[in-house]
């Protein structure tokens, strides 16, 4: 399972979210959704880092990470955390 998922706020249009590869990784890759009101957006990777630069500012989002296998099936527990981007001119 992926650990320590983090996400902090750069500024009011972006959020960095990180999170440790499992220990076992082959063949394995991260799917990231954010969530905010009825809208939601994802991302598959492989890294362990995603920064989405074209959020709205004071928006919060509700965040998952999931990891898949090859067959886009998931494996585990999904893992979440909340964030907010910034206000418009706090940098």
């Amino acid at each position: 399972m992926p650990r320590g998922l983090n996400a902090m706020a750069l500024n009011s249009t972006s959020i960095r979210v990180s999170w440790e590869p499992p220990k076992a990784s082959t063949d394995l890759h991260f799917l990231v959704t954010f969530y905010s009101g009825v809208e939601h957006f994802n991302l598959e990777t492989t890294e362990t880092e995603y920064t989405p630069t074209e959020l709205k500012p004071s928006s919060s989002f509700y965040i998952t990470l999931r990891l898949l296998d090859a067959d886009e099936i998931v494996v585990g527990t999904t893992s979440c955390t909340y964030a907010k981007t910034l206000p418009i001119g706090n940098f």
